[in-house]
């Protein structure tokens, strides 16, 4: 028997399979089946630059509140489990490096959505107090690479759930 043997069986299954690693590595997975192929996506958008960014912002805004929508759930994982009465039955060593670890990668998420969602935001305003016609493709590359940075980073955040690596 484990430590936490006894407390998982004060707690119904899906409480603690809620917030458990491994269901954390399944969001990012989830996450991942939008993210990476809508990456590629762009980036052949951004390569047959037409001089419209239409296209491009409406991919970039759904994956940009996307990513703030994960950042914030994930960034919150000891939050929740607390609010689900997990802890501080369940509160151990491990758990605390996992929120740890959530906490600082869906802070990243979050930022690096906001930051993403900046910069093509930037091009819907007034040319008057912005010129960004003539960076506009520049600024949806920065955001294209914000975004596979992401990818990069939520494979690692997967990885280190499965693997135990926090």
């Amino acid at each position: 028997m484990t430590e936490h043997s006894g407390a998982l069986a004060a707690h119904p299954f899906w409480k603690t399979a809620l917030t458990h690693r491994l269901a954390v590595a399944l969001l990012n997975a989830a996450v991942l089946l939008i993210l990476a192929p809508s990456v590629v996506e762009l980036a052949v958008e951004l390569a047959n630059w037409t001089g419209s960014s239409d296209r491009a912002r409406a991919i970039l805004a759904g994956l940009s509140t996307m990513l703030i929508g994960y950042g914030v759930v994930v960034e919150e994982r000891a939050y929740i489990n607390g609010k689900l009465g997990l802890y501080p039955t369940m509160l151990s060593d491990e758990e605390e490096a996992i929120d740890a670890r959530c906490h600082s990668t869906g802070f990243a998420a979050l930022s690096l959505g906001l930051l993403s969602e900046i910069l093509f935001q930037s091009i819907d305003l007034p040319q008057t107090i912005l010129n960004t016609q003539a960076i506009a493709w520049y600024l949806l590359l920065c955001s294209t690479i914000i975004l596979a940075w992401v990818c990069v980073l939520l494979v690692l955040h997967a990885c280190r759930m499965v693997l135990r690596r926090f």
